[in-house]
């Protein structure tokens, strides 16, 4: 009760756990996509940064302290 937890990628357990755990999930397809993309574009171009949005699910591991 004294600690807030969190855990990454968004495991299919973290529903099902008690307390639920909140998760962040990355946007897993999409980044495999760019990296096909960026691939198969070979390495002629300059760097780019890239940002995709990552999802906060919240669950019931976290509160206010």
């Amino acid at each position: 009760q004294d600690i807030s937890l969190m855990g990454f990628e968004n495991p299919g357990v973290s529903e099902f756990q008690r307390p639920s755990l909140t998760t962040i999930a990355s946007p897993l397809r999409d980044m495999a996509d760019k990296a096909v993309e960026i691939v198969l574009r070979g390495r002629c171009g300059p760097l780019e940064k890239v940002r995709m949005n990552a999802q906060l699910i919240e669950r019931n591991s976290v509160r206010t302290l």
